[in-house]
């Protein structure tokens, strides 16, 4: 299998690296990142024409490629799927459809992000598919600076201690961003947590897509 892996923020990479790698299956991947695409959303505040157009340019790439799917790894930008699903012949992953799909399996859904944008759309895709379900967030957006210093102890504490905030109030813990799946496996906690990477694979690999 060929995967397209498009990502907004270079911590992205490793993680989902990490995922293929640990997966039983052969998967070719290779990169298109656009670090200018957080700019622009901060900027447009929403999923501006421009943003669009700049998914369809990478997708246009991937398709160069001969690959299988495109899978989105930076969780802000997901919603964009929805348009990119009726241009292109192939699969186009959410960042975090994988593990939303594990997640509907519980009724309280705590949700641990590091990015402002994220929430709002990982809680309204939660909501359009488990109309039902109880949400509930922690957002830090200060400690992404942190990591990108080098200071990936600070981060992790601060990861740590919502996922930690949430544990008694919640029947599983969804770590929104790709970045920060590996805290999951620095600790027990009281609830499962699933992580973005790994759902990833899983559903890539459950589709059957020309392995």
């Amino acid at each position: 299998m060929r995967v397209a892996l498009i990502s907004a923020t270079k911590l992205s990479l490793q993680p989902i690296e990490n995922a293929i790698r640990n997966n039983k299956d052969s998967i070719e991947f290779f990169h298109l990142l656009d670090t200018s695409l957080i700019t622009m959303l901060k900027n447009d505040q929403h999923l501006s024409d421009r943003i669009v157009r700049r998914f369809k340019s990478l997708c246009d790439i991937s398709m160069e490629n001969g690959v299988d799917c495109i899978q989105l790894t930076c969780s802000a930008f997901n919603d964009v799927t929805e348009q990119l699903k009726e241009i292109y012949p192939i699969p186009v992953f959410r960042s975090d459809e994988g593990m939303v799909e594990k997640a509907l399996s519980y009724k309280r859904i705590g949700i641990v992000s590091t990015f402002a944008e994220t929430p709002e759309v990982l809680k309204n895709y939660i909501l359009k598919k488990a109309p039902d379900a109880e949400i509930y967030i922690e957002v830090n957006t200060d400690i992404m600076s942190a990591f990108e210093k080098g200071n990936k102890d600070l981060h992790d504490e601060c990861v740590v201690k919502m996922i930690q905030s949430l544990q008694d109030k919640v029947d599983v813990v969804v770590l929104a961003q790709y970045s920060i799946a590996h805290v999951a496996k620095q600790q027990t906690f009281n609830v499962p947590i699933i992580t973005a990477p790994d759902a990833t694979i899983e559903l890539i690999m459950g589709q059957n897509l020309g392995v």
